[in-house]
């Protein structure tokens, strides 16, 4: 999805992403995030990692959980977010990753977790 960050003072493309409810599991949240940004809810979850997001300043311990098999879900926006949906295969996502498309840090952690679960491994890397 695109979203105006105003730190960055652009709009960036990021995975769905946000903060656990008091009480809330990570995969519980990551499902609920889902629904909340994209208007689908995922069929799967498989956690594959987590890492702290600026351990410098903050305890915040991100959960990575990509979802497969997208199902028919209600968005379910909170009224301060301003996002557009976006979809493209796989393969384009990796290749504005590797070209500096995507700047934001914990969608590019994320992908990195996920790259060996997505794409096949090309020979001699």
């Amino acid at each position: 999805m695109r979203q105006y960050r105003i730190g960055a003072g652009q709009a960036l493309l990021e995975l769905p992403a946000g903060m656990l409810e008091p009480g809330e599991d990570p995969a519980g949240g990551a499902g609920r995030e889902v629904r909340e940004e994209t208007g689908l809810a995922a069929g799967k979850l498989l956690k594959l990692g987590e890492f702290f997001l600026a351990p410098g300043y903050s305890s915040e311990l991100m959960h990575v959980f990509p979802g497969h098999g997208p199902l028919p879900g209600s968005l379910e926006a909170d009224d301060d977010e301003f996002l557009e949906v976006e979809t493209m295969p796989v393969q384009r996502v990796y290749e504005m990753v590797d070209t500096g498309l995507i700047k934001d840090g914990k969608t590019l952690a994320a992908l990195l977790l996920a790259r060996p679960h997505l794409l096949p491994l090309s020979s001699g890397s």
